[in-house]
């Protein structure tokens, strides 16, 4: 056989696939569009304990393809406070995406989640309780345990605040592009993800601790919602150009607790500096280095009405030469 006919051949089985795959996922869409849609409402029902407005609702074969696509459109997602009508989470469009043959077979496991144009508040009152407790407490004698992979995960023009009344801290940043892998098992989520953000402030007991900051971050937890507990497995962080690994842990099922650690080598001064308050930026600015500057740091302790973690800070000079 020639090259030439070998490759007709080959081309011509690729698009013979490619509409096959086509076909499935455009009869998927049409034949199963009610029973998906009303399959992933029963399911929201059972597990979400706030209410969601939607404004609109469809599926689509070609908007993720080959995947099917399941898209809510003006999404408004309500906090838990009690009496509250305030928004936990809006977002222009969440998108769900099915693999089309699975469908056929009842099998209506999420592969990937698409999250564009939202805002979200997550806030923690003076008694300590939090607004987004939207799910359904699990029973935790049932034998069944749910499993979700999610493949990909997609944050794109996230608008974030966090408001910690009782500990007095607020944060406030952007998500431009964020993509993740989230692996569910029962009550254990683990993350990994990696992405650029801005961080707009970061505020705690009334001091303006960061501001206006570009963040590239790969980072990789786990959050145990039964027993509240958040492990920060050791993560890259970069910030006005400086490198910073970090890990530890933080635990809020009684009193808050937390036990976290930044470490950064061989960076520059001036990129160390940048990343200071500028109360203090202002003076530092003047000094200059021709070597390499280390600088680790730690947030150890309990949260509470007196009290707050112990901070640590060290920071030098390796071979280096400083002059002003």
């Amino acid at each position: 056989m020639s090259i030439k006919k070998a490759i007709k051949k080959t081309f011509i089985a690729l698009l013979s696939a490619f509409f096959i795959v086509l076909a499935g996922s455009i009869t998927s869409a049409f034949l199963f569009k009610d029973q998906l849609i009303d399959h992933f409402i029963r399911e929201a029902n059972k597990s979400l304990n706030t209410p969601i407005n939607i404004g609109k609702i469809s599926v689509s074969a070609l908007d993720n393809f080959p995947r099917m696509t399941l898209k809510f459109e003006d999404v408004y997602i309500q906090e838990s406070f009690d009496k509250s009508t305030y928004p936990l989470l809006t977002s222009e469009k969440i998108e769900f995406t099915f693999n089309p043959f699975e469908i056929y077979r009842g099998n209506y496991s999420i592969e990937q989640i698409h999250i564009s144009n939202a805002s979200c508040h997550f806030k923690v009152n003076e008694s300590g309780d939090f607004n987004y407790r939207i799910f359904k407490k699990v029973d935790s004698t049932s034998s069944q345990k749910v499993k979700l992979d999610l493949s990909k995960v997609t944050l794109s023009n996230i608008h974030f605040r966090y408001s910690n009344f009782r500990n007095d801290v607020y944060i406030e940043a952007d998500a431009k592009n964020t993509k993740a892998n989230v692996a569910i098992e029962g009550r254990v989520l683990n993350f990994k993800t990696t992405g650029d953000y801005f961080l707009t402030k970061l505020i705690a007991q009334n001091n303006l601790l960061l501001e206006n900051k570009s963040i590239s971050a790969t980072s990789d937890f786990v959050y145990n919602d039964e027993t509240k507990y958040v492990d920060f497995k050791q993560s890259t962080l970069t910030l006005e150009g400086a490198n910073f690994q970090t890990y530890g842990n933080y635990e809020f099922l009684e009193t808050p607790k937390v036990e976290f650690y930044v470490e950064a080598e061989d960076s520059e001064l001036s990129s160390l500096v940048a990343i200071l308050p500028e109360k203090y930026t202002q003076q530092l600015a003047k000094y200059k280095s021709s070597g390499d500057v280390y600088f680790d740091l730690s947030l150890i302790g309990e949260f509470g009405k007196n009290t707050a973690p112990g901070l640590k800070v060290n920071f030098g000079l390796h071979k280096a030469d400083l002059f002003y």
